[in-house]
Parts: C-alpha cells; sequence; structure tokens
C-alpha cells in the first residue's frame, strides 16, 4: 500500500493507479478526480478541530478585553475554508459579538507575507490569532514574538498565536522584556495524517479497504485534534466541554464561513 499526502502527489496517483490495479494508494487530505478501486481518499474534519480552538481564541480574548480574534489562511481552498469555518463558528459558541478578521495571503510559503498581515493585525489591537497558512504562519509567529518580546511577563498585550496541523507549542518559545522564558501558542489544531494512515491500513488488513471512496476523519476517530497543555482552567473545560458535544453529535460544526 502506498500513501501519497496532499495535492502535489495527486496527479501521480491517478496516473499510475490503472497501471499498477494490485497496488493500493491511499491518497491524504485530497480527492481524486475520478473513483479508481484501487485508490481511497482521506479527508479530515479540520472544521471540528478548529472549532474547538475558536472557543479557546474567544475565551482569550474576553480575558484580555478583545472583541476581535484574527484569522490568517494561505491559499484559499476547500480545506482552509473549513479551517475558517470551524473556527468562526467556535468564536461565535463563546461570544456572538466578537468579530473574526480572516485574511488570506494567497500563498503557503511566504512567511514575510504573514509577518506583514500579522503585524497589521496586532495594530489593530488584535491579540489572538489563528494561522492556517503552512510556511507564511512563521512569520506569524514571528510577528507575536516581536511584540511580545517588548512587554513583561503577564502582560495583557501579548499577542497568541494558534498552530496548525501539528503542536507548534515550540514555534511559541520568546523572551519578555523582563528575561523570562515564556511561550505564546495558545493551542494548535491538529491533523492526524498518521492516525488517517493507520485506520486505512487496518481496513486493508481486514480486507475492507474503501477503495473508490472518499473517507473523513474527525474527532470521533482522532483524525483530528487539539492541544490543551496552554489553555488554562476556563479554556480547557470549555475547550473539552465542546469536544464532548461534536462528538456525541450536539454540535454540528459548519464547513463553510459566514460572510
Amino acid at each position: 500500500m502506498v500513501a501519497a499526502i496532499g495535492n502535489t502527489f495527486k496527479d501521480s496517483v491517478e496516473t499510475v493507479a490503472d497501471k499498477q490495479p494490485k497496488t493500493k494508494f491511499v491518497l491524504v487530505d485530497e480527492q481524486a478526480d475520478k473513483k479508481y478501486k484501487n485508490v481511497v481518499s482521506v479527508k479530515f474534519h479540520s472544521e471540528q478541530s478548529s472549532y474547538l480552538v475558536g472557543v479557546a481564541a474567544a475565551k482569550k480574548a474576553q480575558e484580555v478585553g478583545d472583541k476581535t480574534v484574527g484569522f490568517i489562511g494561505g491559499m484559499r481552498n476547500s480545506v482552509i475554508e473549513s479551517f475558517l469555518a470551524g473556527y468562526q463558528a467556535g468564536v461565535k459558541s463563546v461570544d456572538p459579538s466578537i468579530k473574526v478578521d480572516a485574511t488570506y495571503a494567497g500563498t503557503f510559503s511566504d512567511p514575510a507575507k504573514g509577518q506583514t498581515i500579522a503585524k497589521a493585525k496586532i495594530a489593530q489591537g488584535e491579540h489572538v490569532i489563528f494561522q492556517a497558512a503552512g510556511g507564511v504562519g512563521n512569520g506569524v509567529f514571528q510577528a507575536a514574538k516581536d511584540q511580545s518580546a517588548t512587554l513583561v511577563s503577564g502582560s495583557k498585550e501579548k499577542v497568541w498565536v494558534i498552530g496548525v496541523d501539528l503542536d507548534q507549542t515550540n514555534m511559541g518559545n520568546y523572551k519578555t522584556k523582563d528575561g523570562k522564558q515564556d511561550n505564546l501558542t495558545l493551542t494548535s489544531s491538529l491533523t492526524g495524517i498518521g492516525r488517517g494512515v493507520q485506520l486505512i491500513t487496518k481496513d486493508a488488513q481486514h480486507h475492507k479497504f474503501p477503495g473508490g471512496k472518499t473517507v473523513y476523519y474527525g474527532l470521533k476517530e482522532g483524525g483530528v485534534g487539539v492541544v490543551t497543555k496552554n489553555l488554562n482552567d476556563d479554556e480547557k473545560k470549555s475547550v473539552d466541554s465542546a469536544k464532548s458535544k461534536i462528538i456525541n453529535g450536539d454540535i454540528k460544526v459548519p464547513t463553510i464561513p459566514t460572510k
């Protein structure tokens, strides 16, 4: 079985699928244009994990007195749109009056652009920014560190960044103006690529390979998740409660952003 991650390999998989009918292919975080009996597309309910980080963002905004939180996306596509949709819904579930200020960089590979966009949001008084933007996110972290490093420990002007896809806590390490080690990663929205491949492998071993289908994994299956180690007790309690409600079906998370 061959796992191919992302749209970079989509064309390659579709080219060889018919030529290698005995080989099973897993197209991760992308969807094949046509149905192949030996190709399964694995996608993730990113809107669910984004809902949870939206809850955390809104709780932090309330704590510091903000009425706007930021979102920086890379390219505008269905995956990033689902991140934004979940984030918006999570924020609004805590406080409908909090605005989500969303901006797209138009790229996933320009940290300088991410830094510029983030600086503008920080200048507008946004202290929580969720970046779902690939390499652009590196610039978002840098802008937050540049601002936060000018402040003493415990300042409410500290800028918090929300990571994406993997635990980006280490990206938030910095030193405060009074020389203390600190961290500004509020949380991270996790995408369990390895978990998705593991579940498909298990199906294949039991002769249940879902060829020709698109399979979605969410919180219930461990396909997406959220990091809680930097959340305070109130934030974690709210996130845990929302997670349980999504898993048991009490909360249905949208995949299309509001205007």
